[in-house]
């Protein structure tokens, strides 16, 4: 039974939402950090700290040790440099040790999605452009390579991770922290997706015009005629050209940044990193869930489920699928949290004997763990169905293939994704697949992997695409490397090229990926939270807690107009984000608080310290 008490707020970091935007989501829902509910701003940064910055390899900022010009030294500096290329899995493996959550679980599933996004684009390079090897159409095997699944794992992942703390403070009615976690997510949101998509494009620009997709663009032009090449390298044009370029691969990716836009057409974006299509998605869906959390933070529970709900059903039905995506993780995790808060309160009240809902809900281990693995199974197995469903009776039955209104194909998709993301934040018992060393890792490098895999596959991909296949089938230099010959090639040496090319540029792409997320995603995220601090210094002032000090001179006038209260008492001085001088007395707190927070109830700290205050003047009225 202890085992089935699991749960996510019971027990975000990475990537794609990964987000590392939700990291004191994690620590406070994983139970890492020794916080209750609601926690101090000293405690939210340390949370933060310790999750991100504490974490960092311990080379991190080595390069900044350099003093002084007079005492630099060559040698050193170029160790330094060449130890910090060295992957941080390899130089820091302790850093790679994972939390037993299941939002660290989540943070895995991510990283393995992007494993999905990479292999869609490197496995076609080896497949003719009609045909495939059956053995890639089987389901199960079919997700190495079916990157659609995965983009629907990332924003029902993401609605998830957003949500879970801020629904939990909602429970817990902690109105003024909620609206402290959603405007800080709101503040640091654009930044964490943002900046790290135009510092890629940027290094991909300027890559452009060294020339280092040239011989790439002559391999693509040439294979591309009987080979399955998705994503063509970038051309190289004139300096203004190629900037203006970068431009306008910035502009599409800010064109999404208003929720309630039409859809960018994802047809026409440029191609220096064409995966960036779903940072506007994911950016819009995400302005949308913490609208939605601020819209039905005061709604009884019972309706704010039903609210999200349905705007989650509507969007399924409608071109909304990806924001309807998110909905759906809001969803899954207010139902962890309504389960969580069901079990504490029988446990507390009944000692955890009760009736056919307590055994509903809480069933043996064996039949608890065999239900949720089930769960996964069917999830994985409907998210690696093919495109295209109506023409594959032999996959499932017709009724199933005619589910939907809007994109038939994506139905199964979606429920299956929910499924998958369910199951994985709320069973312990698939911890090992998604809570190991190198899932972690892979969680924590995601966003970068997903930023970084296409530039080196248009780069490095196609350039040692010809190496492999001659290696893989024996063939000369002097035979040329057709449409004609293509046919002659057999499945198993294609599956021999592939799995030679995918351990060079495989093994370059997680290189890549490591310097990228510790030179670039974890100095933004940093960005992002000194952004925030620099714009809320001085103004993260509590409404509601009143900072009441004994006036330094008890003859200067007092103010009326709280509580009724007029001159000839005892004057305190009240700090509620300025300098005004108030009179209160020990009769007048009760009325205070009766008549100035009665539709607005002040904290239990803020009513002891009032009702101590309250005391303290009695008795030197009395004195």
């Amino acid at each position: 039974m202890a085992e089935k008490q699991h749960h996510p707020q019971q027990s975000q970091h990475g990537g794609f939402d990964v987000d590392h935007e939700a990291h004191y989501n994690e620590t406070v829902a994983a139970g890492t950090a020794p916080l209750g509910p609601i926690s101090t701003a000293a405690q939210a940064h340390h949370d933060l700290t310790s999750t991100v910055v504490d974490k960092v390899p311990v080379w991190y900022g080595s390069l900044s040790n350099v003093r002084s010009f007079g005492r630099f030294n060559p040698l050193t500096s170029f160790k330094r440099i060449m130890y910090a290329l060295i992957p941080s899995f390899i130089t820091t493996p302790s850093a790679t040790t994972p939390s037993k959550s299941g939002i660290s679980a989540l943070d895995g599933l991510r990283g393995i999605a992007c494993l999905f996004v990479f292999g869609e684009h490197y496995v076609i390079c080896y497949q003719s452009r009609d045909t495939q090897v059956w053995i890639m159409r089987v389901p199960f095997i079919r997700l190495i390579y079916y990157g659609k699944a995965a983009v629907f794992l990332f924003f029902v992942i993401s609605g998830y991770v957003l949500s879970v703390k801020p629904l939990r403070l909602i429970r817990s009615k902690s109105y003024l922290e909620l609206h402290k976690t959603i405007s800080s997510s709101f503040l640091r949101r654009a930044i964490r997706l943002y900046l790290p998509c135009l510092i890629a494009s940027f290094i991909a620009c300027n890559l452009t015009s060294l020339g280092f997709f040239d011989n790439a663009s002559v391999v693509y032009k040439h294979f591309s005629q009987f080979i399955f090449l998705k994503e063509r390298p970038p051309p190289r044009v004139s300096f203004t050209s190629q900037w203006r370029g970068y431009l306008n691969n910035a502009d599409f990716i800010f064109s999404g940044t208003i929720p309630w836009d039409k859809d960018t057409n994802v047809l026409n974006y440029h191609s220096y990193d064409d995966h960036q299509w779903t940072i506007p998605k994911e950016f819009q869906s995400s302005m949308a869930v913490f609208a939605l959390l601020v819209t039905t933070s005061r709604m009884r529970p019972f309706f704010r489920m039903a609210t999200i709900f349905s705007l989650a059903v509507y969007g399924m039905c409608t071109a909304r699928l990806y924001t309807a995506l998110f909905f759906a993780g809001m969803v899954c995790a207010e139902l962890d949290l309504i389960r969580a808060a069901y079990y504490a309160d029988y446990q507390a009240h009944h000692g955890g004997r009760g009736g056919l809902l307590h055994k509903v809900m809480h069933l043996p281990d064996a039949w608890y763990k065999c239900m949720w693995i089930s769960l996964f199974t069917v999830g994985v197995w409907m998210i690696s169905s093919p495109q295209e469903i109506q023409r594959t009776p032999n996959y499932l039955p017709a009724l199933l293939a005619s589910w939907g209104i809007w994109w038939p194909d994506d139905k199964l998709l979606t429920f299956g994704s929910i499924l998958v993301v369910w199951s994985v934040a709320t069973c312990p018992s698939l911890g090992p697949l998604f809570n190991n060393p190198f899932v972690a890792y892979l969680g924590k490098i995601s966003y970068a992997l997903y930023l970084v895999h296409g530039t080196v596959i248009k780069s490095i991909g196609y350039n040692v695409l010809p190496r492999t296949l001659r290696l893989a089938t024996g063939a000369g230099a002097d035979v040329e490397l057709n449409a004609e010959w293509w046919a002659t090639v057999s499945n198993s040496n294609k599956v021999v090229a592939y799995l030679l090319g995918l351990s060079c540029v495989g093994t370059v792409c997680f290189w890549m990926s490591d310097l990228f997320w510790r030179f670039v995603d974890i100095p933004c995220v940093n960005f992002a939270r000194a952004v925030e601090n620099y714009l809320t210094r001085g103004a993260d002032t509590n409404e509601e807690s009143l900072m009441l000090l004994p006036r330094s001179n008890p003859r200067t006038p007092s103010v009326g107009g709280v509580g009724g209260v007029g001159g000839g008492q005892r004057a305190v001085s009240l700090n509620n984000g300025g300098s005004r001088d108030v009179s209160l007395s020990s009769s007048s707190i009760e009325q205070h608080q009766h008549q100035q927070y009665s539709s607005n109830p002040v904290s239990p700290a803020t009513s002891n310290a009032m009702a101590a205050l309250g005391v303290q003047n009695q008795k030197r009225k009395n004195g």
